[in-house]
């Protein structure tokens, strides 16, 4: 039940603002006239406290929207509206704007600078009041610690802790979050209205990012960091902030209206005979091509008739300008951004109906379009991240020397950092494609030749404690810009690496950050980068023993067929080495026998022959044997092609899925394993990694 003070100041708004509408309609007022003013000062004021006596009140009766569209918008565009007066004035006399016009509008000018300035204070001390009047230690954080802004000199008034509810903290977080914009737009149009011929977007960038951070979820900020981008001439820039205005859990719908006029304006003025033949070191001309080509396979067009061969001509711009190091950090990172939206976006254009009063062959026509559209924009950005992957292994040699010396790992060139930063997120987006795109991924072999050969290169670079203890990683630049977009979000794939979780506002950001030396930041894109290569193998890894490494083989769900990476290790100089290798796709077999009664067969002689393959001075005999390393395994298998196991799910491996069940079904397993090991598989209640009761191992009974 709203209070009478709440209740009297919401009648006194009511009348002001219809007071200020009037005033507003006299003929020769205008926004800035002192009466204006008073009363919208005075109508400020008190839609503001009526926002902190009585939330629900206010939101109720949109207190918080006239707060901007009436005493401030409002204001914005009475002031657009006497400068076009005065201008029309001019033309239709046909000549300049004269000295007396000059003069006016030099007056009108100065006071919608003051205006804003003013409007500016007034919602940075709104926030002010919003944070310590409903405890939000979240906009503390975020918001008033980066703009160090605070009011020393006055009291806040905090409600009682018992009427602040989490809900209520959402809320008025959202406030705070829309005020953060209604900074942006501020400082944007003060900027625009600069006598300055050189236009200095910061502020206004300043806050939209601010607004991301609280809120990563919220598209609107995208969309105006979108709109400066337009004006500072940076198309591609532009063309990011929209696909992620839209990618992302509370898309904003205008981006998508403002995407296609972009897209419109940049084909127009890159007609296809021109995009064929580019010159690779413009490099407006370069992202107007590869803004025109994700136009085409956005666009309503039905057919994809020479986009092959101009997406052809534009990696091998890409190419050329990669080895020449002409592309940096911030440019690369957006085109692979764009590739993931657009990817994003025709996936669910793939899961939409088509509601359209097609025929049935329409219908079948306009999905077989959509995903082509989809296979088209997955094989490009796989062929530039090949390209990626390519060009940082040339670099790979000094930083692996230095690792290997004891030296910093730290990059003697931002570069090769950079580099990894983007690798480290595409291979995250690859990961989480896996679902989806497995069949034309695995197809793939030049892109898992490439990759094998990087993560064999970096992985001697990091410790390998590091990558078997399963801790959570700093959350580094790519995180934080990155945080909120749709397409590194896990679908139901489980990662290693940094979690984006869902959640409503940036708090965990805060507690996450770390302040890392460059060397750190280094040694952590590594790690990342590995665990993720570690998915697209065919063995899960992890540290088993405090003294003795031990590699668990482990069926992984998410391959029906062979993975397409193999995991081996080799010994140099008593060290022991990872080595990462492509693997294609094949038939494999192995012996198992669960409780629930599925069953498969596999040659022991074939592992045992692979085993000694690996180790010639073990034997069956041996007391002391440990697993089998991944090598063995792979060996064993692929040394079988004639048998193909097939479990109940229909995918082969080293145990049924029966052996991932929960419950912790017992099984057998049927291989040239020693004594020794059975008896220490026994003992840990363990089996290749699997906490479970064992039944045998080789005929050697374990207790359950």
């Amino acid at each position: 039940m709203p209070g009478a003070p709440a209740l009297a100041l919401l009648s006194s708004t009511a009348e002001l603002e219809k007071k200020l509408r009037q005033l507003l309609k006299v003929k020769g007022s205008g926004p800035f006239q002192e009466d204006v003013q008073t009363v919208r000062s005075r109508l400020r004021g008190e839609l503001q406290d009526v926002i902190m006596l009585d939330y629900d009140l206010a939101a109720t009766n949109d207190a918080e929207a006239n707060l901007w569209k009436l005493v401030h918008y409002k204001t914005i565009e009475e002031f657009r509206k006497k400068l076009k007066e005065a201008t029309s004035r001019a033309r239709r006399a046909g000549r300049s704007i004269s000295a007396e016009d000059r003069k006016e509008l030099r007056v009108l000018t100065s006071s919608f600078r003051n205006f804003l300035a003013d409007a500016t204070v007034f919602y940075l001390r709104f926030i002010w009041r919003l944070t310590h009047h409903f405890s939000l230690h979240t906009v503390e954080l975020i918001v008033l610690k980066k703009l160090d802004f605070d009011l020393p000199g006055e009291n806040p008034d905090t409600l009682p802790h018992s009427q602040i509810t989490p809900e209520l903290q959402q809320r008025a977080i959202a406030t705070c979050h829309r005020s953060l914009i209604y900074l942006g737009d501020l400082a944007r149009y003060r900027e625009i209205h600069a006598d300055r011929k050189e236009k200095n977007w910061l502020p206004a960038k300043m806050f939209y990012n601010i607004a991301i951070r609280l809120i990563p979820s919220n598209g609107n900020p995208f969309n105006q960091l979108a709109v400066i981008n337009t004006y500072a001439g940076n198309v591609l820039g532009a063309v990011e902030c929209y696909f992620r205005s839209l990618v992302i859990q509370q898309p904003f719908s205008t981006a998508q209206d403002n995407l296609t006029i972009l897209f419109e304006k940049v084909q127009k003025r890159t007609p296809t005979e021109q995009r064929e033949f580019s010159d690779p070191n413009d490099h407006v001309s370069f992202a107007d091509e590869f803004i025109a080509l994700h136009g085409d396979v956005m666009g309503v067009n039905k057919s994809l008739d020479g986009l092959r061969l101009r997406e052809q001509g534009w990696l091998n711009d890409f190419h050329r300008l990669l080895t020449d190091a002409s592309l940096n950090r911030e440019t690369l990172m957006r085109l692979f951004v764009v590739n993931m939206a657009v990817g994003h976006i025709l996936y669910s254009r793939m899961q939409a109906d088509i509601t359209e009063s097609l025929s049935p062959a329409s219908v079948a026509a306009a999905r077989s379009l959509r995903a082509q559209k989809l296979d088209e924009i997955t094989v490009f950005t796989i062929e530039m991240f090949r390209m990626l992957l390519e060009t940082t292994m040339e670099h790979l040699s000094p930083y692996e020397r230095n690792s290997r010396g004891g030296r910093s790992l730290a990059a003697e060139n931002s570069e090769f950092d950079g580099a990894l930063a983007i690798i480290k997120i595409v291979s995250r987006w690859l990961k989480n494609q896996w679902m989806r795109f497995a069949p034309l991924l695995v197809e793939k072999k030049d892109l898992w030749t490439v990759y094998a050969a990087f993560l064999t290169a970096v992985s001697r670079m990091v410790e390998k404690d590091a990558l078997l203890v399963q801790d959570q990683l700093p959350f580094l630049r790519e995180d934080e810009e990155l945080e909120g977009f749709l397409p590194l979000q896990p679908d139901a794939i489980s990662s290693n690496s940094t979690q984006y979780p869902a959640h409503s506002s940036g708090d965990h950001f805060e507690h996450r950050k770390r302040s890392l030396s460059a060397e750190a930041e280094t040694r952590a894109r590594l790690i990342s980068i590995l665990r993720d290569g570690l998915f697209f193998t065919d063995v899960e890894v992890g540290l088993e023993d405090s003294c003795i490494r031990h590699y668990s083989v482990k069926l992984k769900p998410q391959f029906s067929q062979q993975a397409p990476l193999n995991l081996m290790t080799e010994t140099q100089n008593s060290e022991e080495m990872w080595v990462f290798s492509a693997s294609f796709p094949g038939p494999t077999a192995l012996s198992w026998t669960s409780s629930s009664g599925a069953s498969g067969s596999l040659s022991s002689k074939s592992i045992a022959s692979a085993t000694s393959l690996q180790h010639r001075e073990i034997s069956d005999d041996d007391e002391d044997v440990l697993m089998f390393t991944p090598h063995q395994i792979h060996e064993a298998i692929s040394s079988f092609p004639e048998q193909i196991v097939e479990t109940p799910h229909g995918l082969p491996g080293f145990f049924p899925p029966g052996s991932l069940d929960k419950l912790g079904e017992a099984v057998h397993v049927h291989g040239p394993i020693s004594k020794g090991i059975g008896r220490e598989l026994a003992q840990a209640n363990t089996l290749h990694g699997y906490k479970r009761p064992l039944v045998s191992i080789s005929g050697v009974i374990a207790q359950k």
